[in-house]
């Protein structure tokens, strides 16, 4: 019954619900970015292995904090204006572009860490994480 008055009075006021979307995104994007982009750094200073801290380094978590907001104006927008919209379509092109580029990121971070083992060896796993961030790259 709320679901169905909340759907009516935003069908009814599209603007000003589509503005309150707006604000709410925002506010889910400070709140990702101090949880992601602030809290995960403290943590990971803490612990003894240096693995997690280059990995942290090397992925911009203000980049993985923009997608909580983007996700949720996608759900918003596929719920009332459908998934054929232009602006949906927009969102998910940056949703995925962002998840992308912390997949690329995340690979990166994962060569670093393979070349700071005390046993290695010079043998660089590079070419092997470059073809994996290729398929990632064309699939997104």
């Amino acid at each position: 019954m709320i679901i169905e008055s909340i759907q009516k009075w935003i069908s009814t006021n599209p603007y000003i619900a589509f503005a309150g979307a707006i604000l709410v995104s925002y506010g889910l994007y400070l709140i990702a970015r101090f949880v992601i982009a602030r809290m995960v750094p403290a943590v990971t200073a803490r612990t003894d292995t240096d693995y997690d801290d280059v990995i942290v380094e090397k992925i911009n978590l203000q980049r993985i904090a923009w997608l909580v907001p983007l996700l949720f104006l996608y759900i918003y927008a596929d719920s009332t204006l459908g998934s054929d919209s232009i602006f949906t379509r927009i969102n998910l092109l940056l949703i995925i572009g962002m998840g992308v580029f912390a997949l690329t990121s995340l690979l990166n971070g994962i060569n670093d860490v393979y070349e700071m083992r005390p046993n290695y060896s010079g043998v660089s796993i590079k070419g092997y994480l470059d073809l994996v961030m290729l398929f990632f790259v064309t699939v997104g």
